[in-house]
């Protein structure tokens, strides 16, 4: 894709693309000679063990139970099919919300903890 095309100039566009190179050249380079074995050393081990702990209470709390069979289940309890079709588009509504909101507490914590 020539860079020109998106507003750039001839030298802009030229040091653009050599930027791109290098960036992509250094994240080639990033996971040389790192093993699995990272995510447990001091550095990495908070955000292993945070990653690990928060998949294994979506599993314990049943959340692939409540996303995939909550229709079905709204069924069986007194809702009719209109009623627990509306209820499962609210749930994914509010996921998608609770999912936008979590990515300002990340950057907050990020800001937060650079500090």
């Amino acid at each position: 894709m020539d860079l020109r095309r998106l507003g750039s100039s001839r030298d802009e566009a030229e040091q653009k693309l050599a930027t791109i190179k290098r960036t992509l050249e250094e994240v080639r380079r990033e996971p040389e000679g790192v093993s699995y074995l990272e995510c447990f050393r001091k550095s990495n081990l908070r955000r292993t063990t945070i990653a690990v702990f928060l998949l294994c209470m979506l599993s314990a709390a049943g959340a692939s139970f409540a996303a995939s069979y909550s229709t079905y289940y709204a069924q069986t309890v007194v809702y009719n099919t209109e009623m627990s079709f509306k209820i499962q588009i609210i749930q994914q509504v509010l996921s998608l919300i609770g999912n936008v909101i979590s990515w300002w507490l990340i950057d907050r914590d990020q800001s937060i903890t650079s500090r």
